[in-house]
């Protein structure tokens, strides 16, 4: 890998950081809001909690995706694949913005937020057409990580289980 490209790996990661550090500030105002108090005195609780959880969830995704581009920049030696935990974890992440949608369109507040009326409706609706794209990456990582658990282990894998193998037959 050029160095041009790690340079730009790091950079890119560490502008992906940055949601990741609105999504750590606004976590406790998440938890807050799931007592049934609205942090921000915008309105109502839950629905402050809809719009949290998918703004959250989303953040911390791309803050981890920014730590996996970091370490591959800073890595030295040929690319490995982004380990099991961290695919799990992303894939979740982005599944929130559907549970959000689905809160929102449950409570109502998916009718109210994407009336024509509304000053914020172009916003509005740029989250609820979001959403299924967050949903259907999360669903691919989480599909990926489950076919990359079927997929036999590489030759170097085998070898080395085949001689534990046999040192437990020959201690026998």
């Amino acid at each position: 890998m050029s160095g041009v490209m790690r340079v730009l790996m790091v950079v890119v990661g560490g502008l992906l950081l940055l949601p990741g550090v609105c999504s750590a500030v606004f976590t406790p105002k998440l938890l807050i809001s799931v007592s049934g108090r609205d942090p921000l005195g915008i309105g109502d609780a839950a629905e402050f909690f809809t719009l949290a959880l998918y703004c959250v969830s989303v953040g911390y995704a791309l803050a981890l995706g920014g730590v996996w581009l970091i370490r591959r920049g800073t890595r030295q030696g040929p690319p490995v694949a982004a380990p099991g935990w961290l695919l799990a974890t992303m894939g979740v992440l982005l599944l929130m913005p559907g549970v959000s949608i689905l809160l929102d369109w449950f409570w109502g507040y998916l009718a109210r937020a994407l009336e024509p009326t509304n000053p914020q409706w172009g916003t509005n609706f740029t989250f609820v057409i979001l959403a299924p794209v967050f949903v259907a990456i999360g669903g691919f990582l989480l599909w990926h990580l489950r076919q990359r658990s079927k997929m036999p282990a590489g030759p170097c894998v085998q070898r080395a289980a085949q001689r534990a193998l046999i040192a437990i037959i020959e201690v026998r």
